[in-house]
């Protein structure tokens, strides 16, 4: 619940108004929980450990997982490789360094193994998943980790979301 509570505050000035409101977040997670006096101070034994990957579209997804670290929880951003804007993010595996195909493969392999141990809520953006890179294996890891009990969320935050030929016929241009 607390993590969803965060998906409908992505933008940073709302973040920040709600961590400083600890009232107003409280009674959001009595409302998303329909309890009374939810604590939103995870127990540390109970520790949800949240992966934000693979990019790091507008800062958002570094800015959630820093302000989950805050309250908190286990969080991390890694990307796959930086862009030319340089967000911030914990981890970069920068994939756009190699080479061959199949090493590429072999470091998502592991890297999708290590997240599964690791990771209890996998927040993927860009409307993307750890596999997506591969047209033979799209998604396909969204199944595994239903499988093993992971939750899983989506995040769509522009071009992903938008129709550039619908764009297009309500305007002059498009951002896709």
């Amino acid at each position: 619940m607390l993590l969803r509570a965060l998906i409908y505050f992505v933008r940073a000035e709302c973040l920040s108004n709600f961590l400083k409101d600890h009232q107003f977040f409280k009674s959001l997670v009595n409302r998303l929980t329909g309890k009374e006096n939810v604590s939103v101070q995870p127990n540390k034994s109970d520790d949800l450990r949240v992966l934000h990957a693979p990019y790091a579209i507008a800062g958002n997804s570094y800015l959630i997982s820093e302000y989950e670290r805050r309250l908190g929880l286990s969080s991390e951003l890694v990307v796959f490789e930086d862009t030319s804007f340089d967000f911030k993010r914990h981890r970069n595996l920068e994939l756009n360094k190699i080479s061959s195909l199949r090493e590429r493969r072999k470091i998502l392999k592991r890297f999708l193994d290590e997240s599964i141990e690791r990771f209890d809520v996998f927040h993927f953006n860009f409307g993307t998943s750890l596999l997506h890179r591969f047209p033979d294996l799209i998604h396909e890891d969204l199944p595994l980790l239903k499988k093993k009990g992971k939750k899983i969320f989506i995040t769509y935050q522009g071009c992903d979301a938008r129709d550039k030929q619908l764009s297009l016929r309500r305007l002059s241009t498009s951002a896709c």
